[in-house]
């Protein structure tokens, strides 16, 4: 993995916990919501994985934010 890549894995991440945080939904809570595996959520959480195009649509559905938003892209959430 490129030094590039791990970054945005981890900017990915602390976006995804900062929005989760925000609002008190738990990993298991969104993965039923989204219906993104509990174990890629936390992977995600952990900056070991990024999303796919599909999860993170699904993710930004059930958040109610934006995938740009999500992947800290834009600083409006809808």
């Amino acid at each position: 993995m490129t030094d590039q890549r791990h970054r945005k894995d981890l900017a990915f991440s602390e976006k995804l916990n900062e929005i989760m945080n925000a609002q008190k939904i738990y990993p298991t809570e969104l993965s039923k919501k989204s219906g993104v595996d509990r174990k890629l959520i936390y992977s995600y959480l952990n900056g070991v994985n990024a999303p796919s195009t599909n999860s993170l649509r699904k993710l930004a559905k059930a958040l109610k934010v934006t995938s740009d938003y999500l992947l800290g892209l834009s600083e409006q959430s809808n």
